[in-house]
C-alpha cells in the first residue's frame, strides 16, 4: 500500500466520525416541545413522583460524633485510648504529652496498618478491619528516622 492509500484510508474514518458528531449536536425540537397530549403524561407522573417522595425517609443532615465514656481504656500519663465503642467501630485516642509530632498507628486482623498524626485531646478514629483483634500504637518522633513506640497494646 503506498503512503497515498494509506492517508485516504485514515482520512475517510476521520472524517466519517467529525460528521457524526457534528449530527449529534444539532438540537432536537421534538424533544424540547412535547405535544399536548404527552405533557398530560408527563404532569400526572410529576405529581405520582410527588406523592411517593412525601413517603420517602427523613433526609435531614446528621453529625455522629464520637464519645469517650471511658468504660475501656488503656494508656499512661500521656496517652488515653478509650476504647468504649469498639463495637461500634471506632476508638477515641488523648494525647496530652509535649511532642509535636506523635504518630497513632492501628493494625486489623487484615494486617493493613493505617498512621494518623495526634493532636491536643480527643480524636476518633475508625475500626476499618470489621470485628477481630487489633494492635494500636502510639509513637512519639523523637528524631526523624527513628520512631520508637511510646504505647502499643493489642485490643481485642
Amino acid at each position: 500500500m503506498t503512503p497515498r492509500t494509506k492517508g485516504r484510508f485514515i482520512l475517510l474514518p476521520m472524517l466519517l466520525c467529525v460528521c457524526l458528531t457534528l449530527c449529534s449536536c444539532g438540537s432536537n425540537e421534538s424533544a424540547e416541545k412535547p405535544s399536548a397530549a404527552s405533557s398530560d403524561t408527563v404532569a400526572k407522573d410529576s405529581s405520582s413522583s410527588t406523592t411517593a417522595a412525601a413517603g420517602s425517609r427523613d433526609n435531614t443532615p446528621v453529625v455522629l460524633t464520637g464519645s469517650a465514656d471511658g468504660t475501656v481504656t488503656y494508656g499512661n500519663d500521656s496517652v488515653t485510648v478509650d476504647a468504649s465503642h469498639t463495637e461500634e467501630g471506632y476508638l477515641m485516642v488523648s494525647y496530652s504529652g509535649s511532642n509535636s509530632k506523635v504518630k497513632l498507628q492501628i493494625t486489623g486482623s487484615d494486617e493493613i496498618t493505617y498512621t494518623y498524626n495526634l493532636h491536643d485531646g480527643y480524636e476518633t478514629f475508625p475500626l476499618t478491619s470489621g470485628s477481630g483483634s487489633y494492635t494500636v500504637g502510639v509513637f512519639e518522633i523523637l528524631r526523624e528516622p527513628v520512631i520508637p513506640p511510646f504505647l502499643r497494646r493489642q485490643l481485642m
